[in-house]
């Protein structure tokens, strides 16, 4: 099973958590064998999203900043206590546009409690558009991207 799979793959079980400030929970989105979850820096905003698909757990975490201009989404498979970080779609004002991170080997070779690694390839998005996302547009995005409603997903 690779990325694509689950991105492509009908989706069960969605929640959508709430949009919320401060550090995010241990069990959020945790990337690190101690049970941290993955944090960010005061002004932005966070959301989990969870799914099943394939018979396996899933979740995204959604990161906004509007004052930085600042996007961050990341998909993840549950293993255990912890996170295997499958893929990352971001923007940062600071970096020539949109792009991904993501895992192209097997989901099983993918190695867990790391959020970036040599086994991540930087892709490079055509989508040249300046900032322009809130939190509507941020779970709109994260829906199209990652595959939430429909079985395609843009990261593809």
């Amino acid at each position: 099973m690779r990325l694509r799979d689950i991105v492509r793959a009908p989706k069960a079980e969605v929640h959508w958590g709430e949009w919320k400030s401060g550090p995010n929970k241990p069990g959020d989105f945790p990337v690190q064998r101690s049970g941290k979850s993955l944090q960010f820096g005061s002004g932005y905003r966070t959301r989990v999203v969870s799914f099943a698909a394939l018979g396996r757990k899933f979740r995204v975490l959604c990161a906004i900043c509007e004052a930085k201009q600042s996007f961050y989404a990341a998909m993840g498979e549950n293993v255990g206590k912890d996170t295997r970080v499958l893929a990352c779609y971001e923007f940062h004002a600071s970096h020539p546009g949109w792009h991904a991170h993501v895992a192209c080997q097997e989901v099983d070779a993918v190695p867990f409690g790391r959020a970036r690694g040599p086994h991540m390839k930087r892709v490079q998005s055509k989508r040249r558009l300046v900032f322009a996302i809130n939190e509507d547009k941020a779970s709109d995005l994260v829906n199209k991207v990652f595959g939430l409603r429909r079985g395609s997903g843009a990261i593809l």
